[in-house]
C-alpha cells in the first residue's frame, strides 16, 4: 500500500523508481524504470501505461525492487533485461559484452553504404567478405549479415565468453554459417 492506502499500481511504482533513480544519477531514469518494469510485468512500455492503475502484488514489487536496486548501483539496464535492440534485432547481452551503442548502428549504416548491394547468387568463395574483430555480443556481423545475405562474415573475439554470447545471437538470427 501507498502512504494513503492506497495500492502500488504500475504508474506510482514507475514514479518511485524513477525518482530513487535520478536522486542516484542514472541516466534516463524514467526510461530504466519502465524497461524494468516492463520486464517484471511482461508488458511494453506502451502497455505500462495502458495499464497504469493496475496494481502490483507482493511478487511483483520485490523483483522490481530487485532490478531497481542493481540498476542504482550503475549495472546497466541491457544486462538487467538480458537482452538489447539493435537496428531491431533482439541480442542477448550481459557482464561479458558491451552493450550495442547507437553509434554502432551509424557505423553499420558506414559499412552497408560502402559495401553497395551484395549479389546473393555468388559461390561463397568468391563471395565479399567482412570481419569484424572484437565482435563482443555479434552485433555489427549480424547487422551486416542479415542486411546482406550475399555476404560473408567471420566475427573474432579473444574472450571466450563474448564468443558464446555472440554465437547464441548468430544462430538465434539464422546467420550462423555466413562465415
Amino acid at each position: 500500500m501507498t502512504a494513503a492506502g492506497a495500492p502500488h499500481t504500475v504508474l506510482s511504482v514507475l514514479r518511485g523508481a524513477e525518482a530513487w533513480l535520478a536522486k542516484r544519477g542514472v541516466d534516463a531514469p524514467k526510461r530504466s524504470a519502465e524497461l524494468l518494469l516492463g520486464k517484471v510485468l511482461g508488458l511494453d512500455r506502451l502497455q505500462l501505461y495502458l495499464e497504469h492503475d493496475r496494481p502490483l502484488d507482493e511478487a511483483e514489487r520485490a523483483a522490481m525492487r530487485a532490478l531497481i536496486v542493481r540498476r542504482g548501483d550503475g549495472e546497466p539496464v541491457a544486462h538487467l533485461l538480458g537482452s538489447w535492440s539493435f537496428r531491431g534485432l533482439e541480442l542477448e547481452v550481459g557482464p561479458a559484452v558491451l552493450v550495442p551503442r547507437p553509434e554502432t548502428e551509424e557505423l553499420v549504416d558506414v559499412a552497408l553504404e560502402r559495401l553497395g548491394e551484395v549479389p546473393v547468387d555468388v559461390p561463397p568463395d568468391r563471395a565479399p567478405a567482412a570481419l569484424d574483430l572484437g565482435t563482443g555480443s555479434g552485433a555489427i556481423a549480424i547487422a551486416l549479415a542479415v542486411e546482406r545475405p550475399g555476404l560473408r562474415v567471420l566475427a573474432t573475439d579473444v574472450s571466450r565468453n563474448a564468443l558464446a554470447v555472440a554465437r547464441s545471437n548468430a544462430a538465434g538470427h539464422g546467420v550462423l554459417d555466413r562465415g
